[in-house]
């Protein structure tokens, strides 16, 4: 009675106990194998997948010669965003961060236009340290529209550069990073 108290899988009964826990039993167990099974099964289809993608990678960055026109630094055709006209995507992108109620607003956009402005230029006057010098005040949403903001400045440069879309679009799959 004791244990029967302590475990509520034996049943004691006059004369006869029984265990009523079908893991014990070992009556589950062949399905419970079953599905570690399975399991392993998804997960090297997984690894195979991950595998396969790596295969299918195109790598670049703002000095990688092959795939330089996919950086956010490549030159091509200028183009407009929200009114303005920017060389590359970078120079787009980072005349997005100040704020819309800031005084300098209209002068930080024009910064970003010149045409002689590197890339990397156009990247450290849009950082932490050129925002804390000049006193520019950073968009209250900044954090939740960058993706969004880099999207729609990407996509800017694509329509204004067809040749560009183009070479994109024969990437196919690729998985780009």
């Amino acid at each position: 009675e004791i244990i029967s108290n302590v475990n509520h899988y034996l049943v004691v009964k006059p004369g006869k106990s029984t265990i009523e826990n079908n893991n014990f039993e070992g009556v589950n167990l062949k399905k419970k194998k079953k599905e570690k099974k399975e399991k392993v099964e998804k997960v090297e289809e997984v690894e195979e997948v991950e595998e396969d993608i790596q295969q299918e990678m195109i790598n670049y960055f703002s000095r990688s010669k092959q795939n330089k026109w996919l950086s956010a630094f490549n030159k091509a055709n200028p183009f407009e965003y929200e009114g303005y006209t920017y060389p590359t995507v970078e120079h787009a992108f980072h005349s997005q961060k100040i704020s819309e109620d800031s005084d300098v607003k209209e002068e930080y956009h024009e910064i970003f236009t010149d045409k002689n402005l590197t890339p990397s230029e156009a990247k450290k006057l849009g950082g932490k340290t050129n925002f804390k010098k000049n006193n520019y005040k950073l968009r209250d949403d900044w954090n939740e529209k960058r993706v969004e903001i880099m999207r729609e400045c990407t996509k800017a440069y694509y329509l204004a550069n067809p040749e560009m879309l183009e070479k994109l679009i024969d990437t196919g799959d690729a998985q780009l990073i």
